[in-house]
C-alpha cells in the first residue's frame, strides 16, 4: 500500500495478504494509484502451465467440474522450546510488524513462520497460493466464486505451531458451477516420466487434477516448477481456438516489466493474488470456526455469519497499520 501511494510499481510475494481486509486495501491502493502489481505466484508464467491452460481452455477436457489439489501435511512442533531473548541482530518488533506482540521464540523464524496461523497459515497458504493460483487462472475464476467453503481437518495438540496438520477444504463455485478441493495430504499422482523426474528433480508432492466430462489432466507442482501431461504439451491450438495469457519468455518478472511499460494487467495481478489468498484464508477460518462459510465474491465478504465476518480483519499494532 505504501509503495503504491509513492507511485512505485510493486512485485509482492505470495500469499498476497494475511486477511481479507488487507487484500481489499491492496486492491484499492493499486487501482487508485494506477500501479502495476505482480504477485509472486510464478506458476502462472511457467511454460507447461501455459500449455495446460491452453489445453483446458480449448475444451479438451470438456466442461471441467472438479479440480482436486493434493499436498503433503503441515509439520508439527513436536519438540517445543522456551521463549528467549531475540538475537542481537534481529529487530524483533519490526519482524512482528502488525502481528500482536509476543516474546521471541526461535520456533517463529525464519521459514517456520509458515506454520503459525497468524503469520503463515500452514501449507494451504504456502503452496496453496501456488497450486490454487493456477486453478483460478486455468478456470478463468479470478473474479468469480467460491460461494461456499467447508473445511475438515486435524490441528496440533502441542507446541507453538497451530496450523492444521491435515485438512480438506471444499470450495463450491457458481456461474459456472465447479468444485475446487484442497486435500492435504490428499492422493498424490506420481509423475509419469521417471527418468525426467530424476534428471530434473521434479517434485511430485503437490499438484492438481482437473476433471472434465470428457477427460482429465494432471498438473504437477505449481510454482517455479510446473509440469503437465504429454497430451497437453503436444496439443496444437486449432484455427479460431481460444488464446490464453502467456508471459514473455515464460518469465514472471518479464511479464511484470511488460505490464509496467504497456499498462496491461499482469498474469498474476493483485486481484488474482487476493482471490487466491482469500481461498487460503477462508479455508483456515472455516476450520477454526468448525462450520461452512458463505462468501460474496463480488464484495469479497463473508455473508450471514457475524462471528466469521469479524475475522475478516485483525487488530494491528501502531505504526504497522493499514
Amino acid at each position: 500500500m505504501h509503495a503504491c501511494q509513492t507511485g512505485k510499481h510493486v512485485y509482492v510475494e505470495k500469499p498476497a495478504c494475511g486477511t481479507i481486509e488487507e487484500g481489499k486495501a491492496m486492491i484499492r491502493a493499486a487501482r487508485d494509484n494506477k500501479i502495476c502489481v505482480q504477485v509472486g505466484s510464478q506458476g502462472r508464467s511457467q511454460r507447461e502451465a501455459f500449455f495446460a491452460h491452453q489445453y483446458i481452455a480449448n475444451g479438451m477436457l470438456g466442461k471441467v467440474h472438479t479440480v482436486k489439489c493434493w499436498h503433503y501435511a503441515t509439520p508439527s512442533d513436536d519438540n517445543p522450546v522456551p521463549d528467549s531473548e531475540p538475537p542481537a541482530d534481529l529487530d524483533w518488533d519490526l519482524w512482528l510488524g502488525p502481528l500482536p506482540w509476543r516474546p521471541f521464540n526461535q520456533r517463529y523464524l525464519h521459514g517456520v513462520f509458515r506454520w503459525l496461523l497468524e503469520s503463515g497459515g500452514g501449507q494451504i497458504r504456502d503452496r496453496g497460493a501456488h497450486v490454487m493460483s493456477n486453478a483460478l487462472h486455468f478456470m478463468n475464476a479470478d473474479n468469480t466464486g467460491p460461494v461456499t467453503i467447508e473445511t475438515k481437518g486435524r490441528v496440533p495438540t502441542r507446541g507453538l505451531w497451530d496450523s492444521a496438520i491435515e485438512m480438506e477444504v471444499t470450495y463450491q463455485f457458481k456461474n459456472p458451477d465447479w468444485t475446487l478441493i484442497w486435500a492435504q495430504p490428499g492422493e498424490m499422482v506420481p509423475y509419469f516420466d521417471r527418468d525426467r523426474l530424476k534428471r530434473e528433480g521434479i517434485r511430485e508432492g503437490y499438484g492438481a487434477v482437473y476433471y472434465g466430462d470428457k477427460d482429465k489432466l494432471v498438473v504437477w507442482v505449481g510454482d517455479g516448477q510446473v509440469y503437465t501431461e504429454t497430451k497437453a504439451l503436444e496439443f496444437q491450438k486449432p484455427a479460431g481456438g481460444v488464446d490464453v495469457p502467456k508471459s514473455p519468455r515464460f518469465d514472471h518478472h518479464e511479464d511484470w516489466f511488460e505490464g509496467i511499460k504497456t499498462g496491461r494487467k499482469t498474469i498474476m495481478n493483485i486481484e488474482g493474488g487476493v482471490a487466491t489468498a482469500n481461498l487460503c484464508v477462508l479455508g483456515n477460518l472455516s476450520l477454526i470456526l468448525g462450520r461452512k462459510l458463505h462468501w460474496d465474491p463480488v464484495k469479497r465478504e463473508i455473508v450471514g455469519d457475524e462471528a466469521a465476518r469479524r475475522l475478516m480483519s485483525r487488530p494491528q499494532r501502531y505504526p504497522y497499520t493499514l
